[in-house]
Protein backbone atom coordinates (compact mmCIF):
# COMPACT_ATOMS: atom_id res chain seq x y z
CA UNK A 1 0.00 0.00 0.00
CA UNK A 2 2.65 2.78 1.32
CA UNK A 3 4.44 1.62 -2.32
CA UNK A 4 1.66 2.53 -4.34
CA UNK A 5 1.07 5.94 -2.34
CA UNK A 6 4.70 6.74 -2.90
CA UNK A 7 4.14 5.90 -6.72
CA UNK A 8 1.77 8.38 -7.00
CA UNK A 9 3.35 10.59 -5.38
CA UNK A 10 6.61 10.61 -7.27
CA UNK A 11 4.11 10.60 -10.89
CA UNK A 12 2.71 14.07 -9.57
CA UNK A 13 6.08 15.44 -8.44
CA UNK A 14 7.46 14.84 -11.79
CA UNK A 15 4.32 16.00 -13.47
CA UNK A 16 5.12 19.36 -11.39
CA UNK A 17 8.42 19.11 -12.03
CA UNK A 18 7.66 19.15 -16.07
CA UNK A 19 5.38 21.76 -15.95
CA UNK A 20 7.12 24.18 -14.18
CA UNK A 21 11.13 23.45 -14.54
CA UNK A 22 13.43 24.51 -12.28
CA UNK A 23 16.58 26.55 -13.29
CA UNK A 24 19.60 24.53 -13.84
CA UNK A 25 17.60 21.09 -12.97
CA UNK A 26 16.00 18.60 -14.67
CA UNK A 27 14.96 15.66 -13.93
CA UNK A 28 12.92 12.05 -15.29
CA UNK A 29 13.01 8.09 -14.76
CA UNK A 30 15.95 6.29 -15.31
CA UNK A 31 13.80 3.16 -16.58
CA UNK A 32 9.80 3.71 -17.47
CA UNK A 33 8.54 1.29 -15.41
CA UNK A 34 10.44 2.43 -12.50
CA UNK A 35 8.84 5.43 -10.79
CA UNK A 36 11.35 4.97 -7.68
CA UNK A 37 14.88 5.73 -9.56
CA UNK A 38 15.26 8.76 -11.37
CA UNK A 39 17.85 10.33 -13.72
CA UNK A 40 18.72 14.06 -12.69
CA UNK A 41 20.81 16.95 -14.45
CA UNK A 42 22.59 19.91 -12.68
CA UNK A 43 24.07 23.05 -14.77
CA UNK A 44 26.56 24.57 -12.66
CA UNK A 45 25.18 27.61 -11.03
CA UNK A 46 26.90 30.80 -12.57
CA UNK A 47 29.69 32.63 -10.50
CA UNK A 48 30.69 29.36 -8.81
CA UNK A 49 33.48 26.75 -8.98
CA UNK A 50 30.64 24.92 -11.30
CA UNK A 51 29.43 27.51 -13.57
CA UNK A 52 29.32 25.46 -17.23
CA UNK A 53 29.62 22.19 -15.76
CA UNK A 54 26.71 19.91 -16.19
CA UNK A 55 26.23 16.91 -13.76
CA UNK A 56 24.32 13.97 -14.18
CA UNK A 57 23.05 11.86 -10.96
CA UNK A 58 20.39 9.00 -9.98
CA UNK A 59 18.10 10.04 -7.27
CA UNK A 60 16.75 7.01 -5.72
CA UNK A 61 13.44 6.67 -4.01
CA UNK A 62 12.71 4.46 -0.84
CA UNK A 63 9.46 2.45 -1.48
CA UNK A 64 8.03 4.83 2.34
CA UNK A 65 8.77 7.82 0.36
CA UNK A 66 8.08 10.67 1.07
CA UNK A 67 8.14 9.50 5.36
CA UNK A 68 12.22 8.38 4.39
CA UNK A 69 14.11 10.48 1.69
CA UNK A 70 15.75 9.91 -0.88
CA UNK A 71 19.78 9.21 -2.04
CA UNK A 72 21.35 11.05 -4.50
CA UNK A 73 24.30 9.65 -6.20
CA UNK A 74 26.50 11.66 -8.88
CA UNK A 75 27.41 9.79 -11.96
CA UNK A 76 29.50 12.84 -13.68
CA UNK A 77 32.80 13.34 -11.82
CA UNK A 78 32.07 16.24 -9.32
CA UNK A 79 34.18 17.51 -6.52
CA UNK A 80 32.12 18.71 -3.55
CA UNK A 81 32.85 18.57 -0.03
CA UNK A 82 29.50 17.06 0.48
CA UNK A 83 29.70 14.62 -1.86
CA UNK A 84 32.07 11.41 -1.18
CA UNK A 85 34.30 9.55 -4.11
CA UNK A 86 31.83 6.91 -4.79
CA UNK A 87 29.32 9.78 -5.90
CA UNK A 88 26.86 9.60 -2.96
CA UNK A 89 25.60 12.93 -1.70
CA UNK A 90 25.52 13.60 1.92
CA UNK A 91 23.36 16.82 3.04
CA UNK A 92 21.10 17.59 6.07
CA UNK A 93 17.91 17.29 4.08
CA UNK A 94 18.58 13.92 2.98
CA UNK A 95 19.50 12.59 6.16
CA UNK A 96 16.43 10.93 8.10
CA UNK A 97 13.80 12.88 9.92
CA UNK A 98 14.15 13.11 13.76
CA UNK A 99 17.04 14.01 15.77
CA UNK A 100 20.58 13.54 14.76
CA UNK A 101 22.37 10.93 16.75
CA UNK A 102 25.61 12.61 16.56
CA UNK A 103 24.04 16.26 17.44
CA UNK A 104 25.74 17.90 14.29
CA UNK A 105 22.23 18.81 12.60
CA UNK A 106 18.58 20.14 13.97
CA UNK A 107 16.01 18.11 13.42
CA UNK A 108 14.47 20.91 11.05
CA UNK A 109 17.21 20.78 8.84
CA UNK A 110 16.92 16.87 8.27
CA UNK A 111 14.39 15.19 5.85
CA UNK A 112 10.37 15.54 6.42
CA UNK A 113 7.72 14.26 4.80
CA UNK A 114 6.92 17.78 3.55
CA UNK A 115 9.93 18.06 1.44
CA UNK A 116 9.85 17.21 -2.33
CA UNK A 117 12.26 16.14 -4.71
CA UNK A 118 13.12 19.80 -6.07
CA UNK A 119 13.34 21.15 -1.92
CA UNK A 120 16.13 18.78 -2.25
CA UNK A 121 18.00 19.62 -5.19
CA UNK A 122 17.55 23.33 -4.04
CA UNK A 123 19.16 22.73 -1.34
CA UNK A 124 21.93 20.72 -2.80
CA UNK A 125 22.39 23.64 -5.55
CA UNK A 126 22.03 26.33 -3.20
CA UNK A 127 24.23 24.79 -0.72
CA UNK A 128 27.01 24.13 -3.09
CA UNK A 129 27.10 28.05 -3.89
CA UNK A 130 27.78 28.75 -0.71
CA UNK A 131 30.81 26.29 -0.59
CA UNK A 132 32.02 27.99 -3.59
CA UNK A 133 31.81 31.43 -2.22
CA UNK A 134 33.17 30.07 1.19
CA UNK A 135 36.10 27.99 -1.12
CA UNK A 136 36.90 30.86 -3.05
CA UNK A 137 37.20 33.31 0.36
CA UNK A 138 39.73 30.63 1.38
CA UNK A 139 41.73 29.89 -1.56
CA UNK A 140 41.82 33.94 -1.66
CA UNK A 141 42.89 34.09 2.36
CA UNK A 142 45.43 31.06 1.92
CA UNK A 143 47.13 32.49 -0.93
CA UNK A 144 47.18 36.40 0.43
CA UNK A 145 48.62 34.69 3.61
CA UNK A 146 51.77 32.28 1.42
CA UNK A 147 52.44 35.83 -0.46
CA UNK A 148 52.76 37.60 2.57
CA UNK A 149 55.12 34.52 4.14
CA UNK A 150 56.92 34.59 0.97
CA UNK A 151 57.74 38.70 1.48
CA UNK A 152 58.29 38.44 5.74
CA UNK A 153 60.53 34.97 5.29
CA UNK A 154 61.63 34.66 1.49
CA UNK A 155 63.48 31.53 0.54
CA UNK A 156 67.09 31.10 0.15
CA UNK A 157 67.21 29.57 -3.42
CA UNK A 158 70.50 29.02 -3.76
CA UNK A 159 72.08 32.33 -2.45
CA UNK A 160 69.58 34.09 -5.29
CA UNK A 161 68.10 35.75 -2.39
CA UNK A 162 70.53 34.91 0.40
CA UNK A 163 69.96 37.94 3.29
Amino acid sequence: MAASQAILLLQKQLRDLCKNPVDGFSAGLVDETDMFEWSVSIIGPPDTLYDGGFFNAIMSFPKNYPNSPPTVRFTSEMWHPNVYPDGKVCISILHPPGDDPNGYELATERWSPVHTVCDAFMHFIFFGCSICVCVNFWLLLSTLLAFSLFLVYPPNMGGILAS
